[in-house]
């Protein structure tokens, strides 16, 4: 149910799939990233995770789900329990964490509204992470491309355009809206 926050995307979660061999929890988006994760480490050759699917299908929240749980354990730092911690202070956020956070930007600059779907990306987008021979994160790159440049002057009957356009005006001093309408 899209419209139900579900249990299963916690910190405890990410606790529960780290390190766990394919198949022995049940499946997860958490376990495609591990087994990516995994394979980089054993065989030392880069991975790719293609996530894709019908509009609507949840494309953007899993890739938003898996690079936050490969952010989260490409910098393991446990508690006393032995349970992997996220910090959650914009201050000592991971290179991966920021490169998580700044996925609100590029939404805003790419999704819209359509008559299918209230946040439809308009975009395609591929996400790099470098990691260093420790597997932490060290560097990456956010790359969008296939933007629907049409939108931008025109959109379909019942759609709107970019997000950030309403936001912006969400903003704007009112005399500075005036000169739009």
């Amino acid at each position: 149910n899209p419209f139900k926050r579900l249990p299963i995307y916690q910190n405890d979660i990410i606790s529960m799939y780290f390190g766990r061999r394919h198949g022995s929890l049940p499946p997860h988006c958490y376990q495609e990233a591990e087994d990516a994760f995994q394979l980089l480490k054993r065989d030392g050759i880069d991975q790719s995770i293609i996530i894709c699917g019908e509009s609507g299908a949840g494309k953007t929240e899993t890739t938003k789900l898996m690079l936050r749980y490969i952010s989260t354990v490409a910098r393991p730092k446990f508690n006393d329990k032995g349970k992997l911690e996220r910090r959650d202070s914009t201050l000592g956020l991971s290179l991966g964490e920021r490169m998580v956070d700044s996925n609100a930007l590029t939404e805003a600059f790419g999704n819209a509204k359509t008559i299918r779907n209230n946040n439809s990306s308009r975009f395609g987008k591929f996400t790099l992470f470098s990691f260093s021979k420790r597997y932490v994160i060290s560097g990456g790159k956010i790359r969008t491309f296939l933007l629907e440049k049409s939108r931008v002057s025109d959109q379909p009957k019942n759609e709107r355009n970019y997000h950030i356009f309403y936001q912006l005006l969400a903003g704007a001093a009112a005399e500075w809206k005036t000169d739009f309408e």
